[in-house]
């Protein structure tokens, strides 16, 4: 199931990358960078993933896909019924 969009994935990724090199050059310490680094790693993931439980939570996404709010659940493309 993807929910995260091309764009939404590039910006996490990037966000992703940033917060590493924060991390690398000592810009960011302790437990801030702990924390940080937390979210690097999951907005890694959900962005080289495409998927964001978060996302499946609230039957939102970024991909453009309609979503199916009564199970909040993403429609794959090959449900999709065309006109």
């Amino acid at each position: 199931m993807h929910n995260v969009g091309k764009i939404d994935r590039l910006i996490r990724v990037l966000l992703a990358l940033l917060i590493l090199a924060l991390d690398q050059f000592n810009v960011i310490k302790g437990d801030l960078a702990s924390g940080l680094l937390f979210v690097a790693v999951v907005l890694a993931v959900t962005g080289l993933k495409g998927c964001s439980p978060i996302y499946s939570l609230i039957g939102r996404g970024t991909c453009g896909l309609p979503n199916d709010k009564d199970t909040h659940t993403i429609i794959k493309p090959k449900e999709l019924k065309l006109k």
